[in-house]
């Protein structure tokens, strides 16, 4: 009987050491083949906003996808938004990123916030970022004007809302940098937030996705107010930057807000370092529009994404992104 167990027991590690050899042998010749195919790399990075906004969430969710369907190591990094974003594209330090379209435009044409062009392409285009103008029901705010000399959160330095609000105000002869306008708080949407249940802040300017699940938080104790522009603010802002059409935020978007609002929203992209091997961005752009259903349900703003969009990217795209629009039939710009 010892005799036969001891047999046993030869015969079971013998299985599972070649078991173990395998396996690995296995996981070795997946990863050599995924580095062969896409010249080496095996893991990318996402390049979102600060934590607590859309680009955060959205970001995350993307990376989830594009591990699952690439087998590669996908990871979401927390960044000061838009124009960190570029310039961690161009060093390489990132794969992809989210990014404004009109931060991508000033990236590659080398004005504005850019001293030089910035080899970064489109890989998609995702939710648009809605102007929202926010300060709290009880407050005597009912217009952008009324936030002169108030204290107003305008996003962190080098953050995709933060030039977004330099635009829009520039476009209507105003500007917070100087102190002309408001006061402001340079702070990210968590700080926003806990700034407004402290009863520090008087109001918010921001371009992000609908609904902004800060905003949603700081409802449940305290209502909110969202502004309209006027129809000379709204023609103003629109005549100075293409990039801006007129859009309203429903009643109901928030719970507190009753009323449509009348404002302006933008397209964000996914970008890639212009230099990504093309076969690796023909497989995430892929994975990307084959999975919408999944994609549509990492957050409410990423409901709108889809092909029927492709045609108002605003930058050179991708030629691995191209080839699978060309294949699929989609409409290019």
């Amino acid at each position: 009987m010892k005799k036969k167990l001891s047999l046993l027991t030869v015969f079971l590690v013998v299985c599972m050491i070649f078991s173990v050899i395998t396996t690995g042998c296995g996981s070795n010749s997946s990863t050599k083949d995924t580095d062969a195919k896409y010249d080496g790399i095996s893991a990318i990075s996402i390049g979102t906003a600060t934590s607590g906004g859309v680009y955060y969430v959205l970001g995350a969710g993307l990376a989830e996808l594009f591990q699952r369907e690439l087998s590669i190591n996908v990871t979401a990094e927390e960044s000061a938004g838009s124009l960190a974003n570029a310039a961690h594209l161009d060093a390489g330090e990132m794969e992809i990123a989210i990014m404004t379209a009109e931060a991508s435009e000033s990236a590659v044409s080398g004005t504005g916030n850019f001293d030089k062009p910035i080899n970064i392409k489109a890989m998609a285009i995702l939710h648009p970022g809605v102007f929202q103008m926010i300060t709290l029901k009880d407050s005597d705010i009912y217009t952008l004007m009324d936030m002169k000399g108030k204290k107003v959160s305008v996003g962190p330095p080098g953050s995709g809302a933060n030039n977004t609000n330099d635009e829009i105000l520039s476009a209507l002869g105003l500007s917070y940098r100087d102190g002309s306008f408001c006061i402001p708080e340079y702070l990210s949407p968590t700080e926003t937030l806990e700034a407004f249940q402290n009863g520090v802040l008087d109001g918010c300017l921001i371009a992000t996705g609908l609904p902004a699940s800060w905003v949603m938080e700081l409802e449940i104790k305290r209502p909110v107010r969202l502004l309209s522009f006027t129809d000379e603010e709204l023609k103003k802002v629109t005549d100075a930057i293409p990039f801006y059409k007129p859009f309203i935020i429903e009643g109901g978007t928030y719970k507190t807000q009753e009323e449509d609002v009348v404002t302006v929203a933008g397209w964000n992209l996914l970008n890639v370092n212009g230099d990504l091997p093309e076969d690796l961005v023909y497989d995430l752009t892929k994975a990307l529009y084959e999975n919408l259903d999944d994609v549509h349900e990492i957050h409410s703003a990423a409901e709108i994404i889809s092909p029927d969009y492709i045609k108002d990217i605003n930058i050179e795209i991708h030629p691995g992104a191209e080839r699978y629009f060309r294949e699929k039939g989609f409409e290019l710009p």
